[in-house]
């Protein structure tokens, strides 16, 4: 299986989306804890993306805690302040809970998504069934929160199709190629395992078998030093040695990125603002240089060597 950071199959983009749909829940899981500490602690501050119904039901013990008038309003007397701020702030953190198991479990199986789902879709009907003008940028942040969780649980679907899909292909490749028969006088197949439709002379069935295509080294475009002899600003995103015989820079000339293995620039594109990247073969290493998942990566043969966070 190609883990190559920059493959864009079907499967390849809908596992990203859906990662991208993980971290939102942990996001939001993350909040809404800090939320109620900060409403244990009395402070004046509120996080967004954040679930309303734990933070609402903490900042109920914190009111009574913090406010003897809204205790008295309730009736709640000073002996059991504490007790009940104490119950609530438990049962808020506890009610995140199962949004952190929707997270966890989540990495295995798109269904606990679909869980997610269910849950913040009831945290957003009380938010709307208890709204005021001051919550609408809190029920704007839940919609985002819910369209990455759609998206979630769609492409959660999209990559399990497209590995199955997968997984129904190699096994048809495996068993068509199990059915392959044997030659009959014994001699090696073909070092390159060419293709061939011929009968063989004993009247045996066609013997097929897979050409290994060759792969070539790609050829310099011309010197590193001469790349950068303009006059234009250089600026290294990473590097790395590889077996320790292939030095690889990615690299900007101005707005230009290339890709540099020992001293020679191999590849080059216009300066990368999305996930793109550019290749090049040297020493019969597939190199792969570019951006994907804001970071700036160098893979060799599909696997990363060295990367880092692309900021801008």
């Amino acid at each position: 299986m190609n883990n190559s950071p920059f493959d864009r199959s079907k499967g390849a983009v809908a596992f990203n989306k859906y990662s991208v749909a993980r971290g939102n829940l942990l996001l939001t899981v993350i909040l809404t804890v800090i939320n109620i500490v900060l409403s244990a602690l009395n402070a004046s501050v509120y996080l967004l993306f954040s679930a309303s119904i734990p933070y609402i039901i903490a900042s109920v013990g914190s009111g009574l805690m913090y406010d003897r008038e809204f205790a008295a309003e309730m009736g709640v007397t000073e002996e059991m302040i504490p007790v009940i701020f104490t119950v609530l702030l438990i049962v808020g953190l506890v009610l995140t809970v199962p949004y952190f198991l929707c997270w966890l479990f989540s990495k295995k199986h798109y269904g606990w998504m679909i869980a997610a789902l269910v849950l913040f879709s009831l945290d957003t009907l009380f938010l709307l069934f208890n709204f005021d003008i001051s919550l609408i940028l809190d029920l704007l942040i839940h919609a985002w929160v819910l369209y990455y969780l759609i998206m979630g649980v769609v492409n959660g679907a999209r990559f399990c199709k497209a590995e199955a899909e997968a997984a129904a292909a190699e096994q048809a490749v495996r068993e068509s190629t199990e059915g392959i028969p044997p030659e009959d006088d014994g001699s090696s197949v073909n070092e390159t395992e060419a293709v061939s439709g011929t009968e063989d002379t004993d009247g045996a069935d066609s013997l097929y078998t897979i050409e290994t295509p060759e792969v070539r080294d790609s050829l310099p475009l011309r010197s590193a030093e001469q790349a950068a002899a303009g006059g234009e600003k250089v600026s290294v995103y990473v590097e790395t040695v590889y077996r320790d015989r292939l030095h690889i820079v990615y690299r900007r000339v101005g707005k230009t990125d290339e890709l540099v293995v020992n001293d020679s620039v191999y590849a080059e594109m216009p300066r990368a603002k999305t996930n793109c990247h550019m290749t090049a073969v040297v020493d019969g290493v597939t190199i792969d240089a570019g951006v994907a998942n804001s970071s700036n990566i160098i893979a060799a043969d599909g696997v990363v060597l060295a990367h880092t966070v692309r900021w801008l």
